[in-house]
């Protein structure tokens, strides 16, 4: 959908606030999945793990995407070239994709871990 971009604003808008929500919505998701996977003396320990994975990873595509942007910028150019925004957007559509399949997968495999603290998993 970000492909198509050039000259229309609203459908940049119209994609982040999507994403926005797509976010929101994976975050409670894998927060469920750590919750029901985990011992109950290591839950906190590991949702911490998951956000700070988490905010690496933000930082890590920001950085990824400004990179594609900067290469793609004329050294006499005010801003990036459209192709740039196109390998980002492409670069985010394969990681997520990546992540997506991951996670489809993750939950049938994980075992079911022990409710109370000295039970057997």
């Amino acid at each position: 959908m970000l492909l198509t971009a050039p000259g229309r604003p609203w459908l940049i808008l119209v994609s982040t606030a999507l994403a926005g929500l797509t976010v929101g919505f994976g975050l409670t998701g894998a927060m469920n999945i750590v919750v029901a996977t985990v011992p109950e003396d290591r839950t906190a320990s590991v949702s911490g793990l998951v956000f700070v994975v988490k905010s690496i990873g933000g930082a890590l595509g920001a950085q990824l995407g400004a990179v594609l942007l900067a290469q793609s910028t004329a050294p006499a150019a005010e801003t990036p070239a459209w192709a740039g925004f196109q390998s980002a957007f492409l670069l985010a559509a394969g990681v997520s994709l990546a992540a997506v399949l991951l996670s489809i997968a993750l939950p049938a495999r994980l075992p079911r871990a022990a409710t109370a603290i000295g039970e057997p998993a």
